[in-house]
């Protein structure tokens, strides 16, 4: 049977209790207030969280700049700039006058003729220029301005002949204060002799010194102690080698490696 009595005691389980009001308290009674406040506190930490990679990663925040929206400038068109959708740069980017058009990076190899360039913005070359008398350093044919070859012959007179053999090779060696004797094949050295003729004999003293001289690309005069002359003579003197005093063409020999 169901009296008041019974219904006021059904009633009393159902009332929430005040512990249930407080925060933290979780009960039956107040499950919907802990969810509400669950979700509340996980947005505030994600909003904390995004605060935090922005200004730790240098992100700006909405209202500052960026990103702007559509329609603002930002992304740059194709034709602005940069990004573009052909490549990177086109016209447009970089700004004109970078980098630099003429001259930086060469365009055929670095360094190229005035770059980099040198101390005081002159650029100098400085070649080497190789000696006349580098001919000398090694065994030489000696041509006259007739075509001919000073030639050693075997019994120690000296001629002018058409062909080149090895009794037409001379090897020079330093004498001193720029002079050179002149070694023949059968280990004589040509001689300038005081009546101005011209043999070869075994030693090496003074009259087997010769000054050689660049008188012309590729010419030279060869000077004695007695300061004559090396001379070529023509065909009417039968191609003899003497002395002059003076340099003409037939005192210009040609001396070329052999």
């Amino acid at each position: 049977m169901i009296t008041d009595s019974n219904i006021a005691l059904h009633l009393s389980f159902l009332e929430v209790p005040e512990s249930a009001e407080k925060p933290g308290y979780v009960s039956f009674f107040n499950a919907p207030s802990r969810l509400r406040a669950r979700q509340e506190t996980k947005k505030r930490n994600l909003t904390s969280k995004q605060n935090t990679d922005d200004i730790m990663y240098g992100y700006p925040q909405q209202g500052q700049g960026y990103p702007q929206q559509q329609g603002q400038g930002y992304p740059p068109q194709q034709g602005q700039g940069y990004p573009t959708q052909q490549g990177y740069p086109q016209q447009g980017y970089p700004q004109q006058g970078y980098p630099p058009q003429q001259g930086y990076p060469p365009q055929q190899g670095y360094p190229q003729q005035g770059y980099p360039p040198q101390q005081g913005g002159h650029h100098h070359h400085h070649e080497h220029q190789v000696s006349p008398l580098a001919v000398l350093e090694g065994p030489v044919s000696i041509r006259s301005a007739h075509g001919e070859f000073l030639s050693a012959r075997e019994d120690g007179s000296v001629k002018q002949v058409t062909q080149k053999e090895t009794w037409e090779k001379w090897i020079p060696m330093p004498a001193g204060n720029g002079q050179f004797f002149l070694k023949s094949s059968h280990g004589k050295y040509l001689s300038a002799r005081q009546d101005k003729s011209i043999s070869q004999v075994a030693q090496m003293q003074d009259w087997e010194k010769w000054y050689v001289t660049p008188v012309a690309p590729g010419r030279f005069a060869l000077r004695s102690a007695h300061g004559t002359h090396l001379r070529a003579g023509d065909k009417h003197e039968h191609h003899k080698v003497n002395q002059s005093a003076t340099v003409g063409d037939w005192e210009q020999w040609i001396i070329e490696r052999s």
